[in-house]
């Protein structure tokens, strides 16, 4: 197992992590690399022109791809996004008709502008999703598009670094995409854990093919032949340029988190999608290794911040694989310790008595914003896992399970995305005794110092996807304690927070109504919950309707 040796208390200015990330695997949907300026030749398109001249500024300073003009009030800035959106979506329609994506020289500036839209439509760094997004059913959009371009893949110029940063960007949205609307079942009933699926996620296809050709079919496996190719690449790119962008390092590692999440809807062989990531935490691990052993032993050995997200990526395979597979009140003390050394990477206290704890210090927390971060994701993380352990059955409808057995209470991918194989070979290395209380007391606890700390972070309350996701987490501990007042409070935050960052009609949205119907379905009445089911049911026809437009 990796572990921290010393305490960090750096400033991290620009990491391989987005800034607005939730789980660990974000990080592998995230390459800075690609920027708008770079990547994008407008080829005199006045369109295209425009649309990079909004979002990214001929400025002096070093100022990171997406961030606001420091002249520009966010309204501003929000509306200058969104005027580049149509104006992207302009270039995209005249290059559609001159060629497509089956013309090289089309294709060359289809890629980038597609990726650009890509990273607008999803929000990266802080940035909420503009109004268009609003409008449209984000992941079934980005999966078709990311599609057509993975599956006519073989006209770009392999041997440039550009058009492989671009090829990242394209295929990690592909499989964010893919893990969001192919997500295991909510929850399963009892007896139907066994039951062959009629249709396997291995046998996904999409047709591609807009000119009338049957044959263009995209398939999982395919999808995988290109994160393989781009694995090979970026090996062969670090090896042969001595002088490659720091950046570029990070490529390797998050290819192989892609290949470990891919790995559980195509194949279903999870202990394989473990060593894809085992690996990927390996390489960040070796990247300050010690050249001189005998001499470097005598200082602590420094360690990349975001290897603790690797760990937490480490510890989230274990959580999946062990799949509660046990009986009550027992849980594997391996996974616990996956969970708790992730978060101990971040938490390790100061060398000093002063600020012991310093994790929860207010003092410095923008020299550590980062970390305290990475915490919160992890603490977040060990919540929701904890939240799946089996309840007794109960001898009544007032003491019986709010939420049916394997309840998901995340879209993490790695937790939820769905398996090909409907048959989890439990792996627990040591049972150890944890009864229900002891479950719901470490999961309040450990949620609600997420929550502090995210409140310390960010006490404007604005562009904080976690936060929405920490209370709903929260509200449903409180659903599974039948505490009514406090779960219908958290479970309005909650939605509200996240219909604030992801849109009035998101899946995220929808996702916090099926729990919260879940919660009323078995605490509140008859009549709460057929207006709550009805809420679902009315945002379900509404993300088709948009979905076909």
């Amino acid at each position: 197992m990796i572990r921290a040796t010393c305490r960090r208390l750096t400033s991290i200015a620009d990491t391989c992590v987005p800034s607005n990330f939730v789980h660990a695997t974000d990080m592998a949907f995230y390459f800075p690399r690609f920027q708008p300026r770079v990547h994008l030749q407008t080829h005199g398109i006045p369109e295209l022109k425009d649309a990079l001249a909004l979002l990214q500024p001929n400025t002096t300073g070093s100022e990171r791809r997406w961030r606001k003009p420091q002249s520009m009030s966010e309204e501003e800035w929000k509306k200058s996004r969104d005027k580049a959106l149509m104006l992207l979506a302009r270039g995209e329609e005249i290059m559609e008709n001159v060629g497509g994506v089956n013309n090289a020289s089309t294709a060359d500036i289809l890629r980038p502008l597609y990726a650009i839209k890509f990273e607008l439509l999803s929000g990266v760094e802080h940035l909420p999703r503009p109004e268009y997004a609003h409008h449209v059913n984000v992941y079934r959009l980005i999966l078709k598009q990311a599609g057509r371009l993975l599956y006519f893949n073989d006209t770009w110029n392999k041997s440039d670094i550009h058009h492989i940063d671009t090829a990242c960007v394209i295929v990690a949205h592909f499989v964010r995409a893919f893990c969001a609307l192919n997500q295991k079942p909510f929850h399963i009933k009892k007896g139907n854990e066994n039951k062959d699926k009629s249709n396997k996620s291995s046998e996904w296809s999409m047709k591609v093919g807009g000119s009338g050709n049957n044959d263009d079919v995209l398939t999982l496996s395919l999808v995988m032949e290109r994160i393989d190719e781009l694995l090979q690449l970026c090996r062969n790119t670090v090896v042969n340029q001595d002088k490659v962008d720091n950046g570029f390092r990070w490529y390797v590692p998050k290819l192989l988190l892609l290949k470990g999440i891919l790995t559980i809807p195509l194949t279903g062989n999870l202990e394989h999608a473990r060593e894809y990531i085992d690996e990927a935490a390996k390489i960040v691990y070796e990247f300050l290794r010690r050249k001189q052993p005998i001499l470097d032993g005598l200082v602590p050995r420094k360690q990349e911040p975001e290897l603790g997200l690797f760990m937490l990526a480490q510890a989230e395979i274990a959580a999946r694989i062990f799949d509660w597979s046990v009986g009550i009140n027992e849980v594997d003390k391996d996974v616990l310790e996956k969970f708790e050394a992730a978060a101990k990477f971040y938490s390790a206290p100061y060398n000093t008595t002063l600020d012991a704890d310093g994790i929860m210090s207010t003092e410095h927390l923008d020299e550590r914003k980062f970390e305290v971060d990475a915490y919160t994701s992890c603490m977040l993380s060990y919540g929701t896992f904890l939240l799946n352990a089996p309840r007794p059955s109960g001898v009544s409808s007032r003491d019986s399970p709010v939420f049916l057995p394997k309840q998901i209470f995340s879209m993490s991918p790695i937790a939820t995305v769905e398996t090909s194989s409907n048959l989890i070979f439990a792996d627990v290395h040591r049972l150890v005794p944890m009864t229900v209380d002891v479950t719901r007391k470490r999961t309040g606890e450990s949620l609600e110092r997420a929550l502090q700390l995210n409140r310390a972070m960010y006490p404007n309350h604005k562009q904080n996807p976690k936060a929405g996701w920490i209370l709903l987490a929260m509200a449903s501990l409180y659903a599974d304690m039948r505490d009514y007042l406090y779960a219908t409070g958290l479970f309005a935050s909650a939605e509200k927070t996240l219909v604030e960052n992801y849109g009035n009609n998101s899946l995220e949205r929808l996702f916090a109504l099926t729990l919260r119907y879940e919660f009323l379905a078995g605490v509140g009445s008859e009549q709460e919950a057929k207006t709550a089911g009805h809420e679902v049911v009315q945002l379900l026809k509404q993300m088709d309707s948009i979905s076909r437009e």
